[in-house]
């Protein structure tokens, strides 16, 4: 009897680790998304104050991977402040090359926990990151991986808000 009673007892345990792995596993996938709806008004922003934040963006190695397209960025937290950038690069400038790290240096209203980062491409290349990183408040960084190619014209990434996921698989 005690051996059944362990048996089905294990069971359950491997069970549910299989479905919280399964879960967290899906929901690393980037989709399509819409950031803009959770963005604050002006007035709001201003309430918030200012933080700075550093973002890396790696380009992958890929052929095709670089890009002179119109790249924007929103990410935020799961109270609905938001950090958007209309156009992250300079086009004067060689961002966003085959193989390269670039980093910026943005200025927005504060968020708490980064949980959530979209990317928008808006022009005729391809373009492939492997991953984004945003630094924030006190030594606090997360990263999200794509390695990927971008669609064009719609938001592109990770909304991981409502989940376990953040802070077990992608925190620094």
């Amino acid at each position: 009897m005690a051996d059944t009673q362990s048996h089905l007892l294990l069971s359950t345990y491997l069970m549910l680790a299989f479905i919280f792995i399964s879960h967290c596993t899906a929901s690393l996938q980037p989709q399509i998304g819409n950031p803009q709806e959770a963005a604050l008004t002006a007035r709001e922003s201003e309430k918030l104050g200012s933080c700075s934040y550093t973002v890396q963006v790696k380009t992958s190695c890929s052929a095709f991977a670089g890009t002179d397209d119109k790249i924007s960025i929103a990410f935020g937290d799961a109270f609905g402040n938001q950090v958007y950038i209309a156009r992250l690069d300079d086009p004067t400038t060689d961002t966003f090359e085959r193989c390269s790290t670039d980093s910026f240096t943005i200025l927005g209203p504060c968020v708490y926990k980064v949980c959530y980062l979209y990317l928008m491409r808006v022009g005729s290349d391809l373009w492939k990151p492997e991953w984004v990183r945003v630094y924030y408040g006190l030594g606090q960084s997360v990263s999200f991986t794509y390695d990927m190619f971008i669609p064009e014209n719609v938001w592109y990434g990770f909304d991981l808000c409502n989940t376990v996921a953040p802070q077990y698989a992608l925190s620094m």
